[in-house]
């Protein structure tokens, strides 16, 4: 089962290139505009998004991630929805954050399908 050190690892390696990413565009805004704030929206809210699937710590770690996935797939929506984001930096980084989570829960299930004896 997961613990909460999976969770932190989690958002370690799914939010760091992307809060790197807001903290160079806030340290530039000459330059980049207010695109570092919607990026770093875009990351507290995947952030929740990861929090909130805890409660399915519980899970073995492939299906705790399907939680994580949907939840952070239901942020981007809701975000879609409700923020202006006009240049839409904060959805890439929405988008580019569930890409890493897919990538993570395949390689998960690919490392498990092997790991289990034939049949």
């Amino acid at each position: 089962m997961p613990t909460e050190h999976d969770v932190k690892r989690l958002v370690q390696v799914v939010l760091q290139p992307e809060r790197d990413d807001a903290k160079k565009r806030l340290d530039n805004t000459g330059y980049w505009g207010d695109t570092g704030y919607w990026v770093l929206r875009a990351v507290i809210e995947v952030e929740r998004a990861i929090y909130r699937g805890s409660q399915f710590l519980d899970r073995p770690h492939d299906l705790w991630l399907r939680e994580v996935i949907r939840e952070t797939e239901a942020a981007h929506q809701t975000y879609r929805q409700e923020e202006e984001d006009p240049d839409g930096y904060g959805s890439a980084t929405l988008h580019q954050c569930l890409a890493r989570l897919r990538q993570i829960s395949e390689d998960l299930e690919a490392a498990l399908a092997k790991s289990k004896p034939d049949e």
